[in-house]
């Protein structure tokens, strides 16, 4: 969880026990306007760009948003996901594993990915993989 959606790069690019972010939830991006329609006092919303921005309105999806400063940022709307576009290496080196005919390898496995190409796969990614099922998978 990050607070605003300008803390996504600060997510994704800590180092933190071996662990990669790969998706980031904004905790207050929707109630920046204390629950009124368009405050003219609030603060603009801040869209950050590099990433997959996944916008909800009323809890549903309305894809992906473009980076930049909105305005009136009604209470309805929300961003729900900030998804990483980079490349990311995940290395799971093993060593001392036992072969068929139990010889003792070192194994280092690397794996290189990202989540894209557009916002639909981004999409896929949260709502029908998720990070924690993706952790299972590797």
């Amino acid at each position: 969880r990050i607070l605003l959606p300008t803390g996504a790069a600060e997510a994704f690019n800590r180092v933190d026990d071996r662990e990669i972010c790969l998706v980031a939830v904004p905790s207050s991006a929707d109630s920046c306007c204390f629950g009124l329609c368009c405050c003219p006092c609030a603060p603009p919303m801040a869209i950050p760009s590099g990433y997959f921005v996944l916008k909800q309105t009323w809890s549903k999806h309305q894809g992906e948003m473009d980076p930049g400063c909105v305005f009136c940022w009604p209470f309805w709307n929300k961003i729900s996901h900030i998804v990483n576009k980079a490349t990311v290496t995940y290395s799971a080196p093993s060593r001392q594993v036992p072969t068929a005919d139990n010889v003792m390898v070192d194994i280092n496995l690397s794996v290189t990915f990202s989540i894209g190409p557009d916002g639909d796969a981004a999409y896929d990614f949260v709502y029908k993989i998720g990070a924690e099922r993706f952790d299972e998978f590797l």
